[in-house]
């Protein structure tokens, strides 16, 4: 809905329902709870791309899509998909490694 309003805020000619796909059920354990392979992937993704993610918000976004990716890539066939990294690396203090 917002999107939408975004959009037409803008004048932009598109429907949200058009570009965006949202996929619930990717919370992970709860806010700021992270699990083993969350973080293990927020670092394999940092150290091929240098893109760091955060283990609260962006972190648990990226497993979910690249879990999509792996589990249904027949979906994302000849789509171009956009990330939105939203910031939010503070998420990374109280982490240990």
């Amino acid at each position: 809905q917002q999107v939408q309003q975004t959009f037409d805020a803008l004048g932009a000619k598109y429907k949200a329902e058009d570009l965006l796909e949202i996929h619930e059920g990717y919370k992970g354990k709860g806010y700021a709870v992270s699990s083993e392979q969350e973080l293990r992937t927020i670092v394999e993704v940092a150290q091929m791309s240098g893109i760091m993610c955060d283990p609260v918000y962006n972190g648990k976004a990226l497993c979910g899509m690249l879990d999509l990716l792996k589990r249904t890539p027949e979906v994302f066939q000849g789509k171009r998909l956009l990330f939105v990294h939203t910031g939010g690396l503070y998420g990374f203090y109280d982490k240990e490694e």
